[in-house]
């Protein structure tokens, strides 16, 4: 089971690296990397498994799926 403060950890780095945009067009190539490397490291302390294709999108699905379940409301 994912503790909650994981889940908070892993919606941040995913807003961090979203707000970076698309590679090619970023302004901070380097923070592009380091957000994208953050938001790896608060997938595998949520359970995702190593070899997943898609880290970005297994976040955002994460996410989601945490803040519309009972858990998040309180």
């Amino acid at each position: 089971m994912t503790t909650e403060h994981a889940l908070e950890v892993l919606s941040t780095e995913l807003n961090a690296h979203l707000l970076c945009g698309e590679f090619e067009t970023c302004a901070d190539p380097r923070n592009f990397i380091r957000t994208s490397n953050r938001l790896f490291d608060a997938c595998m302390d949520c359970g995702m498994e190593y070899e997943t294709d898609d880290h970005v999108g297994w976040a955002a699905e994460r996410v989601a799926a945490w803040l519309c379940s009972a858990e998040c409301v309180a």
